[in-house]
């Protein structure tokens, strides 16, 4: 069970390895939300606009940690939409 388990965990982890490096290979801004809009991922591209490491990022709300504020509300309400009905308003 154990040599199983530890094969599944190589492979995930190769996985997400591989992953990450195609979203850090293209040149948009990726940032996953998750449901409360805290950065549960940041690509290469991202990283470099926001101008933090990813390790910083992660767990901070995006709204409230990037978007200026004049921003926040609009772009809030245009994910909330987003993730709700699955099309975006921008």
């Amino acid at each position: 069970y154990r040599a199983l388990a530890r094969a599944a965990e190589t492979a995930l982890q190769d996985e997400r390895t591989r992953a990450q490096l195609y979203l850090d290979i293209s040149g948009a801004v990726i940032v996953v939300l998750d449901g409360d809009n805290r950065m549960t991922l940041v690509n290469r591209a991202g990283v470099e606009l926001i101008g933090q490491e990813e390790p910083a990022l992660l767990g901070l709300n995006f709204v409230e940690t990037v978007l200026p504020e004049s921003d926040r509300e609009r772009i809030a309400a245009a994910i909330a939409m987003a993730r709700n009905t699955g099309r975006s308003p921008i």
